[in-house]
């Protein structure tokens, strides 16, 4: 599943730049899950943008003996020259090069949606959808498909769904079949299951379920990461509702119910313990950092009734002095 998801993640980001197709018609109406990636505010964060040139200036040694281990295990390894693969990671190194490029590359990318429904027993009925340009369409897919089977890389076979095309992709060495098809232009459907991919195409209008689709109104433009969940009825109804936002800092909030009180304090308890690990290691990385211990500290999830809810943010120099290179 993680090499299907990011394999959507490369077909969109490979097009040019997204425009705003509507995705949840395609959601299955039984979805009880939902995940919204949007990978241009991955690209804009100035967290990430700092991030980077740091961690190439302080791994770039580590990063070329890897490369040379790649090789050694496996002679099919691109063969870049060492002194080349430096000269790329110096270029890496420079802030104002990351900028150039993620202000480009931000434009062309794509919203990735990973659906389904979390009280089932099959963890392959899953849904990924990728919002890219209408220049993806299906003509256009159709008409690359005959250069694709001609290289022997994949086996593709073809199935009509009304006007759709669903392409089952068996990718030989690694045997593994997957199944995907646009519907439309700047819409590309991925799935696992063939049956996920067919029900999707033939989709007119959206069929969430009241539930899950006021979740999914909680997301905000600003979100990377946005995540929602419903199970159950009644009040044995469960939500979960996170979202992961990158901007100066690293901030992300949780706020989930339970069935029960007494559920809802101990999963605060859990998840505060999981988090004071968390912390405590970055504190061991920092050292003597008086300046951010007070706002990791605050990293805490607290119970009210049976809400559970969690705020954390890691500030930006944070980020800095753990990839500060060692003098």
């Amino acid at each position: 599943m993680r090499s299907l998801l990011l394999a959507a993640a490369a077909v969109g980001l490979a097009v040019a730049p997204a425009r705003a197709a509507d995705l949840d018609k395609y959601i299955p109406a039984d979805a009880g899950f939902y995940v919204h990636v949007t990978t241009k505010n991955f690209l804009a964060a100035p967290v990430i943008r700092t991030a980077i040139p740091l961690a190439v200036d302080k791994y770039s040694d580590q990063i070329v003996m890897l490369a040379g281990m790649a090789k050694a295990f496996n002679p099919n390894t691109p063969d870049i020259p060492q002194d080349q693969l430096k000269q790329g990671l110096n270029e890496l190194k420079k802030k104002e090069n990351i900028e150039k490029g993620f202000d480009t590359a931000k434009e062309f990318g794509p919203e990735i949606v990973v659906c389904g429904n979390p009280e089932g027993n099959d963890p392959e009925n899953v849904l990924i959808l990728v919002r890219c340009h209408e220049a993806v369409s299906p003509e256009l897919v159709s008409g690359f498909m005959p250069q694709i089977k001609a290289t022997g890389q994949l086996k593709v076979n073809e199935s009509k769904v009304g006007k759709a095309t669903v392409y089952e992709i068996t990718v030989p060495q690694q045997n593994q079949t997957f199944f995907a098809a646009v519907p439309e232009a700047g819409v590309i459907c991925v799935g696992m299951k063939k049956a996920a991919v067919e029900t999707a195409v033939q989709a007119t209008a959206s069929k969430v379920s009241p539930a899950l689709k006021a979740l999914i109104a909680k997301r905000s433009d600003k979100d990377f990461v946005f995540a929602a969940a419903v199970k159950g009825t009644g009040d044995a109804r469960q939500t979960f509702v996170a979202d992961l936002v990158l901007d100066k800092d690293i901030s992300g909030k949780i706020t989930a119910t339970f069935a029960s009180e007494q559920e809802a304090k101990e999963k605060a308890e859990e998840i505060s313990n999981q988090v004071k690990q968390a912390v405590d290691g970055l504190k061991g990385m920092l050292g003597d950092a008086k300046q951010f211990q007070a706002q990791l500290d605050k990293m805490k999830a607290t119970a009210s009734g049976k809400t559970v809810t969690f705020e954390g943010k890691i500030p930006g120099g944070v980020v800095e002095q753990l990839l500060a290179k060692d003098k």
